[in-house]
């Protein structure tokens, strides 16, 4: 049936299908832009929305483009020195298509765009898409020259500007952990930037007024009484308090619509499929093959396995031409960002396993189905692997780099590293700062080699578990490293019985980050082995196999 747009009914003479042209830099606005112009009941060429493998990107593109009414050029400093963006605009011109820049950076423009007409989005993400889709009821000539200089931004980005300023500040309290004033002290110059780590910087927003009650905690014991004469427990009581509100505050508002168009890929919250659930009980057999590095096989026999049990039918990658698979499943992580198929021949669905940089721009032409989080949306991939269209819409999103995603029960155990590290850190940092004169130079030696040994060894496993790579990345070298970190931790506060103690050294600051340690080490030690237990499965396959175990494995099939 045909559809009747809403515009036809009143009588107006609107477009109705548009292309857009942007960088990958601002896919996040790109993607809400979509949105938006496809609820107004506008028909949308965008390439990894669009574009279907197996046949050629430059002549899917110059078809969207013969047949898109209005040419929308997304204006950034990344797009205007883009060479793909720039054929594209190029040919929209030879083609004396309706060109519209739409302004999201004020950058220098090429002569050939300063006569197009504009919309400026900047800070007026509503009210431009509405003013853009008047202007499309209509072809008049621009009023004005585009916008070539100038910052605009919207009120959400100047109000997390304004609030992360403050929460810069009450980082410094806590410089003894190094991890949040790390993140949190530059964060209002990334914000202008559009470049900060959301991952790490939603972490330390998290953890920011436990480290501040845990620096004031200590404190007080020392003094034995509150002291609000003090300076320093007065700026620690002021920098906790301010810490309750603004640190939540600075998190809702970088989860917001607005702060989300604003910022990098990196900067942006992470996407997942659409909350669909197919229900297909026999879904039409399919062939498949699944390209993989050694390191993701068991990823790729838990979804081999998975699909063979809904009919479909795993062929190797060399079959004969008659046998040629229909669907081409690419397993893309930090061991694999390429492929042997070409996606503009071969039917290729790249699958993300873990964010990495570098990936083959082909592959970013079309969307990737998101496994970052775990398999457990792999039911619906078998379901829908027969219907392309139907699969990408339930499981596809926008082809990102340099968003930091990772599987739950992953989650736990870098959070469990990080609270550790905390108390420790923060109990002997105070400790020294108060009292380090009274220690011995053995004393002294000792406490820094611990503490310098236990914070490199949780760094390591934090970057390990991550990247998915070295021994760390590894069940026996995760509880090497967790019983080393209790170790090394526990010798240095025995050595020096004072700690433990109280008396004239330590009163009871000792005893309380003493006791501290004990609890979160063996509690959250309980904690991870137990989720480790009940989602092994999820935690072994983001473990790469061990070099020796493949090793061992290539010999028997020998």
């Amino acid at each position: 049936m045909h559809q009747i747009n809403v515009y036809q009914i009143f009588g107006v003479s609107m477009v109705s299908s548009l292309f857009i042209s942007y960088c990958r830099r601002e896919a996040p606005f790109v993607d809400s832009f979509l949105k938006a112009l496809e609820k107004r009941g506008f028909e949308v060429w965008l390439d990894y929305h669009v574009l279907v493998p197996g046949r050629p990107w430059q002549e899917q593109i110059y078809e969207g483009l013969k047949a898109s009414e209005v040419f929308l050029l997304i204006v950034s400093q990344e797009s205007i020195a883009s060479k793909n963006v720039q054929w594209e605009w190029e040919q929209a011109i030879a083609l004396n298509k309706r060109i519209i820049l739409i302004i999201f950076e004020a950058v220098k423009l090429p002569p050939e765009l300063e006569q197009c007409e504009w919309i400026d989005l900047r800070g007026r993400f509503r009210a431009g898409i509405k003013e853009l889709t008047r202007q499309l009821e209509a072809s008049v000539p621009p009023k004005s020259a585009p916008p070539q200089k100038g910052f605009k931004v919207s009120l959400t980005v100047w109000m997390a500007i304004l609030v992360s300023a403050i929460v810069s500040l009450l980082s410094l309290l806590t410089i003894w952990t190094v991890y949040i004033p790390y993140y949190l002290f530059p964060l209002p110059y990334q914000i202008v930037k559009r470049d900060f780590n959301f991952f790490h910087v939603r972490n330390a927003l998290f953890i920011l007024p436990f480290a501040l009650f845990w620096t004031f905690a200590i404190v007080m014991y020392w003094t034995e009484t509150y002291n609000p004469d003090a300076v320093s427990t007065t700026i620690l009581i002021i920098g906790l308090l301010l810490s309750i509100p603004f640190a939540p505050l600075l998190v809702l508002l970088l989860y917001l619509p607005s702060m989300q168009r604003w910022g990098k890929p990196i900067a942006s919250r992470p996407k997942f499929a659409n909350p669909y659930h197919p229900n297909i009980q026999h879904p039409k057999p399919t062939r498949f093959t699944v390209d993989f590095a050694k390191e993701d096989k068991t990823y790729a026999e838990a979804i081999i396995h998975c699909l063979r049990r809904h009919g479909h039918q795993y062929v190797e990658k060399d079959t004969p031409e008659t046998q040629q698979p229909e669907a081409i499943l690419v397993l893309i992580s930090a061991y694999k960002n390429t492929t042997v198929f070409n996606p503009e021949e071969h039917p290729v669905y790249p699958v993300l396993l873990q964010d990495t940089e570098d990936v083959d721009p082909n592959l970013k032409r079309i969307q990737w189905i998101d496994f970052r989080r775990g398999l457990s949306n792999l039911d619906k991939l078998a379901q829908l692997l027969p219907e392309p269209t139907r699969l990408l819409k339930a499981l596809g999103i926008v082809p990102l780099s340099g968003q930091t995603v990772l599987p739950p029960i992953v989650e736990v155990i870098l959070s469990y590293l990080t609270i550790l590290a905390l108390i420790k850190m923060g109990g002997w940092s105070v400790f020294f700062l108060k009292i380090g004169h009274e220690f011995s130079l053995v004393d002294v030696l000792l406490i820094s080699l611990s503490l310098g040994i236990a914070l490199k060894i949780i760094i390591l496993v934090t970057q390990a578990l991550i990247n998915r790579k070295g021994f760390l990345a590894s069940v026996p070298g995760l509880v090497v490293a967790l019983v080393v970190i209790g170790l090394v931790l526990m010798v240095p506060t025995l050595h020096v019985p004072e700690f433990v103690n109280g008396g004239d050294k330590g009163s009871n600051a000792g005893l309380l980050t003493y006791g501290a340690f004990l609890v979160v080490y063996f509690v959250g030690l309980f904690l991870v082995v137990a989720l480790g237990v009940r989602h092994f499965r999820a935690l072994r396959r983001w473990f790469p196999p061990m070099e020796l175990k493949l090793k061992f494995q290539n010999f028997r099939r020998r």
